[in-house]
């Protein structure tokens, strides 16, 4: 696209050599484009697809497949991974943040309920 916007812009008559450079530039990259298109093909068939697009979907579908798994995997290591041992005010403190982190939703609601329903009374 560069080269044929380059190629656009070369006028005048002495010109041709740089035009004719260009022009074999553009027709070499399309060579290229065509030779890499067909070394895809010939990867997927012998991968078992029959194209290339087939092979795209299946490679999408696995991974948004392995990136919920990453993701349910993360969640099961903080709830059920290894602990360190706490005790006293450490523990304590480190439950309260659990249950305020798994909570929180309902905690703010109850907190934003008990300020306006207080009002009242004073």
């Amino acid at each position: 696209n560069l080269l044929e916007l380059s190629l656009s812009e070369i006028k005048g008559v002495f010109k041709a050599k740089e035009r004719k450079e260009v022009q074999a530039q553009i027709e070499e990259s399309k060579r290229t484009i065509a030779n890499m298109k067909e070394s895809l093909q010939h990867i997927a068939r012998s991968h078992g697809y029959n194209t290339v697009q087939d092979f795209i979907v299946e490679y999408n579908a696995a991974r948004s497949e392995n990136s919920a798994y990453e993701k349910e995997l993360a969640e099961w290591k903080r709830k059920y991974g290894p602990k360190e041992e706490l005790s006293g005010n450490d523990l304590i403190e480190r439950m309260m943040e659990e249950w305020y982190r798994d909570h929180k939703q309902e905690y703010e609601e109850d907190r934003y309920i008990r300020r306006y329903r207080d009002r009242g009374t004073r």
